[in-house]
């Protein structure tokens, strides 16, 4: 799968990392060897509007992070619009308090010109939310205690979640709820295809 790197940072504001949330990596800090992979490219959002451009209808965007490529792509290629399936995005909050502010997720809130001008848009957009894994995904803590051996789950999906509760983080909604998103928007995206194929 090639990967090509997108914009630098937001659209107009300074860059937020969550490095505290998600490690150096970016995966928790878990150990993956990603240091020999090189970019197929510097050219991410032409790299994004060249794929949906090719395949139009068949293209489905799962986002999970801020949309500031996505919000590029649609200033330079507006034809997206019409091209692309739909747009599953994990970010913002409709019912919850936010993880940043009391009203603002960080995927929305670290880029928040790129993500009115997705919503806006006319894509076929739909949000997974904070409120998605805070009801639905949770790890409790002795799950996020337990040593890897002894743990049900597959080993990606607890780091993170693990960090943020042993540490009491201020970004979690309920202290004993740590979230699981990224699995849990994978999941809504894979139901979503096993139904059409049934």
């Amino acid at each position: 799968m090639p990967v090509h790197v997108g914009a630098a940072g937001p659209l107009i504001r300074d860059l937020q990392s969550s490095h505290h949330v998600h490690g150096q990596d970016g995966m928790g800090d878990i150990g993956l060897e990603l240091h020999s992979r090189e970019p197929a490219s510097y050219r991410g959002v032409q790299a994004l509007i060249d794929a949906i451009m090719d395949n139009p209808g068949e293209i489905e965007l799962v986002t999970l992070g801020p949309l500031t490529n996505l919000a590029l792509a649609l200033r330079l290629e507006p034809g997206i619009i019409d091209s692309v399936k739909r747009v599953v995005s994990m970010g913002g909050t409709a019912v919850l308090p936010g993880n940043v502010t009391a009203l603002a997720e960080f995927n929305f809130c670290a880029d928040p010109e790129a993500a009115f001008i997705v919503v806006n848009s006319g894509l076929q957009f739909e949000m997974a939310g904070l409120d998605i894994p805070t009801a639905h995904a949770v790890i409790h803590h002795a799950l996020a205690a337990a040593p890897p051996s002894l743990r049900p789950t597959p080993p990606f999906p607890i780091p993170i979640p693990s960090i943020l509760l042993l540490s009491n983080s201020p970004v979690l909604p309920h202290p004993s709820r740590p979230l699981m998103p990224l699995p849990l928007l994978n999941k809504i995206r894979m139901q979503t295809i096993c139904l059409k194929h049934d």
